[in-house]
């Protein structure tokens, strides 16, 4: 009986030592990081005008449509510029939608009263007021597009299409 007391006795004794020792161990530093580099999406966007009347309804009237265009940013990031290009069948000043060899003119403004095209030139071209509150929230809340089909073009019944593409430059 002694022993097994002896032997209580001396694990008592030596466990404060073995948490002593433990406690006064060098700690190592780490370092941890990671870099979040600013970037930036645009959504694609469809800017569908309807129906065109080129003998009745649109032989004097436009036809308006608009769309928004969605840039999404890393919180805190921004953009320099979002541009459109002038699609698959550009022309002179204005965009065209083919159907087959047809075309049917038609143009993206910034303004609602159509005067500034939407392009990739200098002063044609979006910029956002501020950084971005979230990367799950559009810069500006988005950013409308006016497109504009011009009155009185004699073009042949079908169904005209175009590409454009957005471009947001970070």
């Amino acid at each position: 009986m002694r022993k097994v007391t002896l032997f209580v006795a001396l694990s008592v004794l030596l466990t404060p030592a073995m948490f002593a020792q433990s406690a006064t161990s060098a700690a190592n530093p780490n370092n941890v990081s990671a870099t979040v580099a600013n970037n930036c999406r645009v959504d694609t966007f469809n800017l569908a005008f309807g129906p065109y009347d080129p003998v009745a309804v649109n032989l004097t009237l436009d036809l308006p449509a608009t769309t928004t265009v969605n840039v999404f940013c890393t919180k805190g990031g921004t953009f320099t510029s979002l541009t459109l290009s002038n699609g698959l069948n550009p022309l002179v000043g204005t965009r065209q939608m083919a159907f087959g060899a047809e075309r049917l003119a038609y143009d993206i403004y910034l303004d609602a009263i159509h005067t500034i095209r939407w392009t990739s030139g200098v002063g044609n071209q979006k910029t956002p007021s501020s950084a971005s509150t979230s990367k799950n929230t559009a810069m500006d809340g988005g950013y409308t597009a006016f497109g504009l089909v011009p009155a009185g073009q004699d073009v042949a019944a079908g169904n005209y299409f175009d590409t454009v593409t957005a471009t947001v430059n970070f």
